[in-house]
């Protein structure tokens, strides 16, 4: 489990470390430049750097946009990344839209400090772009912390392996259902099932391997049942108890 969620973990370090990292020196420059403003000794070098820097992450930005948005409506764009289970799907979009909108911001900082001859917008410019790139930091770590702790599956798949478990002969009860991703395409379900008082311990062992088929041909992403839960079942069986775990 712990080499699957790598995955999160870094998604997750790459959202606070590097953004809010960026965001504090972005900002401290910030406030140095607001303290004590130096003009542009060459604004065209300025300009043509940002117009070289604006095209190469404009084309990264619209690759990773297309990449991501496949034939969804753009509409759409918000809630795809929230319900995205692959961090890295989304963060290589966050990142160049964080990129261009800071090349925006420091255009037009450069631009209107040339215009009015005013250098202290260079120092409110870094200001900016450091808001900018906090907020990305916070979505960002927004989005994945719950993957890095153990987000839930989907509310359609869990009440779809509720309704197979429930429709399964032999179950007079599925109680409960616990769900968790452990890697984009991997989750992790465990049932609380209650069988049929009549039903044999070999039966309920050939009844739970069932189930396990049903629901992974519906749900493919399903990686295991806990299956440390059958021993559990036994146990309880023997007590002459009727709850039955899955």
């Amino acid at each position: 489990m712990c080499g699957v969620q790598l995955i999160y973990f870094w998604s997750f370090v790459v959202a606070v470390m590097v953004f809010a990292l960026g965001a504090g020196v972005s900002f401290y420059e910030g406030v140095v430049h607001v303290l004590n403003p130096e003009p542009i000794r060459n604004a065209a070098i300025n300009h043509a750097v940002l117009g070289l820097s604006a095209l190469f992450d404009g084309t990264t930005w619209w690759i990773a946009l297309r990449n991501f948005k496949g034939r969804m409506k753009f509409s759409s764009l918000v809630g795809a990344i929230h319900n995205s289970k692959n961090p890295p799907s989304f963060m290589v979009l966050f990142e160049d839209s964080a990129a261009l909108i800071g090349l925006i911001i420091t255009f037009a900082g450069t631009y209107l400090l040339v215009r009015f001859g005013l250098p202290i917008l260079d120092g409110v410019a870094s200001i900016l772009i450091a808001v900018v790139l906090a907020a990305t930091a916070f979505l960002l770590a927004w989005e994945t912390k719950g993957l890095l702790i153990g987000e839930a599956a989907d509310q359609p798949m869990v009440d779809s392996i509720m309704r197979v478990a429930n429709a399964m002969e032999g179950v007079a009860h599925a109680n409960g259902i616990i769900t968790v991703h452990l890697a984009p395409a991997q989750i992790l379900v465990a049932l609380s099932l209650e069988f049929a008082d009549e039903l044999k311990t070999t039966d309920i062992e050939l009844k739970i391997a069932e189930l396990e088929r049903r629901v992974r041909h519906l749900h493919p992403t399903v990686h295991r049942p806990v299956r440390e839960a059958a021993e559990f079942r036994r146990v309880q069986r023997r007590g002459r108890t009727s709850l039955r775990q899955f």
